[in-house]
C-alpha cells in the first residue's frame, strides 16, 4: 500500500511528485496496531496538489484505509513581489484571504482604482510598465540634458528617486528622522515621538533658523533637491583620524547632497553658537547644491557671513567680533561688519574680506584655512540674500 502525491503550478504542469510505503504488519484480529504513514511536502510555488491511497501488492489482499487527512501548514510570508528593473513586478505571490500590502517598489504606494496600477511618488505618479512619469519633473531645468519625463536618468540600478524634501538627522543605532517644516518624521512618515538628545538639540536648531527668512530659503531649497542632507550625530576628522571637536562641518559626497557632522550640537556652548554654525554648514550645502563644490576662502567668507546673519535675524545671542588683534584682524573686522549690516551687496568689501581672511580672521587663528585657495572673479552666492538682517 502506498501514499501517493503529484504537485502542479497554476497550468497544470507537473512539478514533483512520489510515493511512500506502508511500512507494517496487518490487523488480524489479536489487536497488532495499526500501521501508520505520513509524508511532509513543501509548495514552492502557487498551484496544485494531488494526493491518493492506492493497494498495489503483488499478492492479492485487502487493504483499508482510515482517518486519512491533510493538514495544511501555510509560510509565513503573505506576500512576494519581484521586480524588473524599473519596478514592474513578476513572479508575484500573495497569500490567499489576506490583505494586499500596496508599499512595493521603493516603498511606494500601488494605485490600483481603474486598474492604472502606478506608484504614488508623492509629486508624481510613476508607469513601471514604461519606466517613465505621467508629469514632467518639477526641477527639470536642473537637468535639461534629459526628458523630463525620465525616470531615475535611466539607470534604476544606480540611482533611486525618493521625491526630494529631505533633511536627514541620524542617530542611535543607525536611525533616523526626516526633518519637513519644524517637524520630524520617521523612516515610515509616522510622525517623531521620541526623545533623543541629539535629534531634539537638531530640530530646534533647524526650528530656530527656519523662522528667519534667509534660514528658512536655504532650508527649502535644500528640502526640495532631489539630493539627501544628513545631520550625523559625528565629528569630522583631522588627518590623523582624530575628532576635530567644538565645530560642525559639511561634507559633500559625490553623488549630491551630503553630511553635516553635528556632533558639535551636543557639547555645552551658547544655543547662539549652535544656530550660527548649523546655518553656516547648511549655507556649504546650498553652495555645493548650486554646483559650488570646491574647496575656497571666498566660499568660507559668505558663509560665516551668512551663519552670523541668521543668528542676529533670530535674535539669539552672538559674538559680534569677526577679526584678530592684527592689523589685518581690524580691516577683516571692518569690511565683514559692512557686508553684514549694508541694504545691498558690495563687491568691493568682500573682496577685502577674502583677501584678509586668512591673516586677520579670528576664526583661522590655528591656520585651519591656510590651504584654501582664493577664486578669482568668483560670483559670490551670497549677494542674492541681501539685506542679510531683516
Amino acid at each position: 500500500a502506498h501514499l501517493n502525491w503529484g504537485t502542479f503550478d497554476r497550468d497544470w504542469k507537473f512539478l514533483d511528485g512520489g510515493a511512500k510505503q506502508l511500512q507494517g504488519g496487518a490487523e488480524d484480529g489479536t489487536d497488532v496496531p495499526f500501521a501508520e504513514i505520513s509524508k511532509s511536502i513543501e509548495i514552492k510555488e502557487p498551484g496544485y496538489v494531488y494526493i491518493w491511497l492506492s493497494n498495489t501488492s503483488a499478492q492479492q489482499r485487502d487493504v483499508f484505509f482510515d482517518d486519512f487527512n491533510v493538514t495544511h501548514t501555510k509560510s509565513p510570508i503573505i506576500q512576494t513581489e519581484d521586480y524588473y528593473a524599473f519596478g514592474l513586478t513578476f513572479n508575484s505571490y500573495q497569500r490567499e484571504n489576506s490583505l494586499l500590502n500596496k508599499y512595493q517598489y521603493n516603498g511606494k504606494e500601488l494605485q490600483t482604482d481603474f486598474s492604472l496600477n502606478w506608484l504614488d511618488y508623492g509629486a508624481r505618479m510613476y508607469q513601471p510598465e514604461i519606466g517613465r512619469w505621467s508629469a514632467i519633473d518639477p526641477l527639470s531645468e536642473k537637468y535639461f540634458s534629459l526628458s523630463s519625463y525620465n525616470f531615475v536618468a535611466n539607470n534604476p540600478i544606480l540611482f533611486v528617486d525618493p521625491d526630494g524634501r529631505e533633511i536627514w538627522i541620524s542617530y542611535g543605532d543607525n536611525q533616523r528622522v526626516r526633518y519637513d517644516n519644524g517637524k520630524l518624521y520617521n523612516e515610515d512618515g509616522s510622525k517623531y515621538k521620541g526623545k533623543d538628545s541629539f535629534v531634539s538639540t537638531t530640530l530646534k536648531t533647524l526650528n530656530t533658523m527656519n523662522s528667519t527668512k534667509n534660514g528658512a530659503t536655504v532650508i527649502g531649497e535644500l528640502s526640495k533637491s532631489e539630493n539627501k542632507f544628513n545631520f550625523e550625530n559625528s565629528y569630522i576628522k583631522d588627518k590623523n583620524g582624530n575628532d576635530i571637536k567644538g565645530a560642525l562641518s559639511f561634507e559633500g559626497a559625490k553623488e549630491g547632497g551630503g553630511t553635516i557632522h553635528a556632533a558639535g550640537l551636543t557639547e555645552n556652548s551658547d544655543f547662539g553658537e549652535k544656530v550660527e554654525n548649523t546655518s553656516h554648514e547648511l549655507f556649504h550645502g546650498y553652495q555645493f547644491e548650486m554646483g559650488n563644490t570646491e574647496s575656497s576662502v571666498n566660499k568660507e567668507t559668505e558663509a560665516y557671513l551668512f551663519g552670523r546673519s541668521v543668528a542676529l535675524d533670530a535674535g539669539v545671542k552672538v559674538n559680534y567680533g569677526f577679526g584678530n588683534s592684527r592689523f589685518t584682524g581690524e580691516i577683516y573686522q571692518n569690511s565683514m561688519f559692512n557686508l553684514l549690516t549694508n541694504p545691498k551687496f558690495d563687491q568691493k568689501e568682500f573682496n577685502i574680506s577674502v583677501m584678509t581672511f586668512k591673516t586677520g580672521a579670528a576664526v583661522n587663528y590655528r591656520g585651519l584655512y591656510n590651504s584654501h585657495p582664493y577664486i578669482l572673479n568668483y560670483k559670490p552666492t551670497i549677494s542674492k540674500f541681501y539685506p542679510l538682517i531683516h
